[in-house]
């Protein structure tokens, strides 16, 4: 069985198969991981984590929910496990950071702010995010326009709603996100599963 840790994607991913695969995957928003997975450990420098198995029974419960046809049961089942290893980690600092750094505070003020340096700041945000507080920041933007699209609201207002100085500047930042221009991904994603994750 292979099982990997996905979590540093700076760049949307579009995943298809050529065939059927039984495969579980498990989406964690920001920090939720940490509840389950306390030793994770992170790195700016890679994207993801093979062999990932964090407790000893993980292989062999994940292999009998795989083995099962009834995926209500199966998420049901796999709930309980993840509750099962359920931890509370003590994440009010870096819970602070990304709060402030999502309402667009700029990182000098939340450093000053929260009496850290704005090194200490970059250094426990690669630690607990694997990415740069200034990535973070540009991802998440972009993630607040595409929830946005759903309203089918104009790019132009899009820009403006979410901090960009102008279209052509909305347009510039998500190029090089994602290598084409807005009317382009939009015409090419399916949003209406309510899947369009992008980022990790």
């Amino acid at each position: 069985m292979d099982s990997f840790l996905f979590y540093n994607i700076s760049k949307p991913v579009n995943v298809t198969y050529e065939e059927p695969r039984n495969e579980l995957t498990i989406y964690f928003k920001p920090l939720a991981i940490f509840h389950f997975f306390p030793e994770v450990s992170l790195s700016s420098t890679a994207d993801h984590l093979e062999n990932f198995k964090p407790y000893p029974d993980y292989q062999s419960e994940i292999q009998d929910l795989l083995k099962m046809n009834n995926k209500d049961e199966q998420a049901n089942i796999l709930e309980n496990y993840l509750i099962s290893k359920l931890f509370s980690p003590k994440l009010e600092m870096i819970q602070d950071i990304l709060q402030k750094a999502e309402e667009g505070w700029k990182l000098n003020d939340i450093a000053e702010s929260m009496g850290i340096s704005r090194q200490y700041l970059h250094r426990t945000f690669l630690k607990y995010m694997g990415k740069s507080p200034s990535l973070y920041k540009r991802i998440h933007r972009f993630r607040q326009v595409t929830s946005s699209l759903q309203t089918n609201e104009k790019f132009i207002s899009l820009s403006h709603e979410n901090s960009f100085f102008d279209q052509p500047h909305f347009n510039r930042e998500f190029k090089a996100l994602t290598g084409v221009v807005p009317t382009i991904f939009f015409k090419n994603i399916n949003d209406s599963k309510d899947m369009l994750w992008l980022f990790v």
